[in-house]
């Protein structure tokens, strides 16, 4: 714990790591914790959205949520919870980063060659041509396009 800030349920820290972060608004953000009586409120008292991770330390805790926009049972959850619940905005959610493309196409005859199955034609290749990368490192070996 960092001296210099008051303990939570204090939003001073919160608040502080939202002006690093250069957060717009507090309910922009979403504190995400395991402590009706430390997280929840600490989040709550920031402005922020909640979400109780339910460890069962509530129990321990008077049994409440303490109000939590969102209670999951386990951290693959929230994921859904957050899209369905939150506006979100991101680059890495821009529709063409996930729009269907086309497939590759071998770009080496050796790649071709595997890719059809052409075993005859593979044969009369050099290890060399067998084994190269179609556009260097990285990228694809006839292998590769074999096991296609």
């Amino acid at each position: 714990r960092d001296a210099a800030w008051p303990s939570k349920p204090d939003p001073a820290a919160l608040l502080h790591i939202g002006e690093l972060w250069r957060v717009g608004s507090m309910e922009e953000v979403c504190m995400v914790g395991d402590s009706p009586s430390n997280d929840v409120s600490f989040g709550r008292a920031a402005g922020a959205a909640t979400a109780l991770l339910d460890t069962g330390r509530r129990l321990s805790e008077g049994g409440e949520t303490n109000g939590a926009e969102l209670v999951v049972s386990n951290l693959a959850q929230l994921a859904a919870l957050l899209f369905g619940s939150f506006r979100l905005a991101s680059p890495l959610l821009e529709p063409s980063l996930h729009a269907k493309r086309p497939p590759p196409s071998p770009a080496t005859a050796a790649a071709a060659a595997a890719a059809a199955g052409d075993t005859a034609a593979l044969a009369s290749l050099s290890a060399d041509k067998l084994a190269a990368h179609e556009g260097g490192p990285g990228s694809n070996t006839p292998l590769i396009w074999a096991a296609e």
